[in-house]
């Protein structure tokens, strides 16, 4: 297996900066080195310390917040420091990109295939045929998204006649 390399914008409260990532799918984060960070001006998470495992122990890292682009599309980050720049596999999920493993090189998820970013969405019982009882448990979960139908439904229609 090789190494896929891609050039992309970091973009701080003090500069903007194109860096050469090393695409690293076995990773969930965006790392950039602790100068780098510093330079380009990160915002510190307050209270955003993650456990990151490397090869050899578990250990604590302070996040930063970026902004970015990759290939034309801007991105949001969590960015943690790491020895080189890292791009890991939330950024390339949420902007619908994969590793294609013969050419090395990174590639768009077509549309019609069924990949992350997910949109939960959330239903009335007598409009979905979910059962009451697991539509309260979700609608009383936490967690909840909520859309509008016919806005999808106007959104899909918009693209087709296009």
């Amino acid at each position: 297996m090789g190494r896929t390399i891609v050039q992309a914008a970091v973009i701080g409260p003090k500069l903007t900066k194109e860096y050469a990532f090393l695409v690293d799918t076995g990773s969930t984060l965006m790392g950039l080195p602790i100068k780098e960070i510093q330079e380009l001006g990160l915002t510190l998470i307050p209270d955003g310390n993650v456990e990151v495992l490397t090869g050899t122990s578990l250990v604590e890292q302070e996040t930063y917040v970026a902004l970015g682009r990759l290939e034309g599309r801007g991105f949001s980050a969590t960015v943690i420091p790491a020895p080189i720049p890292l791009i890991g596999y939330e950024i390339l999920e949420s902007l619908r990109f994969r590793v294609n493993p013969v050419t090395q090189r990174l590639e768009r998820v077509p549309l019609e295939e069924p990949s992350p970013p997910y949109l939960l969405l959330i239903v009335s019982p007598s409009d979905s045929g979910i059962p009451s009882a697991v539509n309260d448990r979700i609608a009383n979960s936490s967690v909840i998204a909520e859309c509008l139908f016919q806005s999808i439904k106007d959104m899909h229609q918009g693209e087709e006649q296009s």
